[in-house]
C-alpha cells in the first residue's frame, strides 16, 4: 500500500484524517504559517491606531468642518482622550439644534421631521 493513500483503519485510532493530511502536506512542503502567527504585536497596534485615527478624523470633521492636522505621533490614548472631548462637543451641538426649534421641525404636509 502506498504511503500517500489514506492509512489503514488500524492506525486511525491515534490521529484524525485532518492530522494525517496536514502531515502529508508538510512532507511535500505545501504548508504555510497560519495568518495569525505572521502578524506581530506591532502590526496589530498599528492597525488599531490607523482605525482609531480614521474615526477621530471623521468625528473632528463632524464638529469643526475640516479634517484635523498635527496628529502625527499621537498614541491611542491621545486619540481616545480627544474623541471623548469631541463626543461632548457633538452632544452639545445636537442638544442646541434640537432645543432651538429652528433647525429641526415637523413638516405637517409631509408628515415627517426635517432640518
Amino acid at each position: 500500500m502506498s504511503s500517500s493513500l489514506w492509512p489503514s483503519s488500524g492506525s486511525l485510532s491515534s490521529r484524525s484524517y485532518g492530522a494525517w493530511k496536514a502531515e502529508k502536506k508538510q512532507d511535500k512542503g505545501l504548508t504555510r504559517a497560519p495568518l495569525h502567527s505572521t502578524m506581530t504585536h506591532m502590526d496589530t497596534n498599528e492597525t488599531e491606531l490607523a482605525i482609531i485615527c480614521s474615526i477621530h478624523s471623521d468625528m473632528y470633521k463632524d464638529v469643526h468642518g475640516v479634517r484635523p492636522r498635527f496628529t502625527q505621533g499621537w498614541s491611542i490614548e491621545d486619540f481616545n482622550a480627544d474623541m471623548d472631548l469631541l463626543q461632548e462637543e457633538i452632544n452639545e451641538q445636537l442638544s442646541d439644534e434640537l432645543c432651538s426649534g429652528d433647525s429641526y421641525h415637523y413638516n405637517e404636509a409631509e408628515g415627517q421631521w426635517e432640518y
